[in-house]
């Protein structure tokens, strides 16, 4: 079996929780030259091109400004996101065994990156 889910619009990397079992990121460096593209459009252009408010554009354009791969914290993404579906989820309430499985059995992925990346180009 396998969950998907799409991240959520909340990221809390200050936070931090200890897993016993942790993953790699499996696209850094793609992450990485995505971001160093992203963060050459202004807050209008992202609005623009996405067709989203100009508060959340901002927002957008935040992120980009001071993401920094290896300034982030090591942090499980199941962990890092939160809204409806991953509150719902409560994986802070989950005992290992469970843990276990979500890191076998869970994919967090988003077709808005694969976008992103066609209209950056």
């Amino acid at each position: 079996m396998l969950i998907i889910l799409s991240p959520s619009k909340s990221i809390n990397f200050k936070e931090s929780v200890v897993c016993k079992e942790t993953s790699a990121p499996r696209f850094e460096a793609d992450a990485g030259y995505l971001m160093s593209l992203l963060s050459g459009f202004r807050a209008d252009e992202i609005a623009g091109k996405e067709k989203i408010s100009i508060k959340m554009a901002f927002s957008v354009f935040e992120f980009t400004q001071t993401f920094r791969i290896q300034s982030a914290p090591p942090k499980e993404a199941v962990f890092a996101y939160s809204g409806n579906v991953y509150d719902k989820l409560n994986v802070a309430g989950l005992d290992e065994p469970a843990l276990m499985f979500l890191q076998k059995h869970l994919c967090i992925f988003s077709l808005y990156t694969a976008y992103f990346a066609h209209w950056i180009k």
